[in-house]
């Protein structure tokens, strides 16, 4: 059986990793202008969806230790969370054994099947 990695160890990768620069935050948007700069304060959250396991953790632990640890570092800049009415949304994608870290551009949840309905045959639907 493979060992499960303690949320915490993720914690500390993830604060050790945006200190070092190896992990950083792009706040550019579609154009490519950049909303930030140092003295502008900036809220975000995390999300996170889990694919395959066995995880020593669930969805909701990724969320709060990641979203601690740039919290922690991102502090000094002025980062704070915020669940509702954010200006960035982390996204923490766990497939197996692999976490992967990146901003969501798009605004709506593209999971809910929304963009399904214009394509699918009136045949299909009983």
């Amino acid at each position: 059986e493979e060992e499960k990695i303690p949320k915490e160890a993720l914690y500390e990768h993830v604060k050790e990793q945006l200190l070092n620069g190896t992990v950083s935050v792009d706040l550019s948007d579609k154009n490519g202008a950049t909303k930030s700069n140092s003295k502008h304060k900036t809220t975000f959250r995390v999300t996170c969806d889990r694919i395959g396991g066995p995880h020593a953790w669930q969805a909701p632990d990724v969320e709060y230790e990641i979203g601690g640890a740039i919290a922690e570092v991102m502090e000094p800049l002025g980062w704070k969370p915020k669940m509702e009415d954010y200006d960035v949304c982390i996204r923490a994608d766990v497939v197996g054994g692999l976490v992967v870290l990146g901003t969501q551009l798009n605004v709506h949840d593209m999971s809910k099947g929304r963009h399904f309905l214009k394509y699918r045959n009136a045949v299909t639907i009983k």
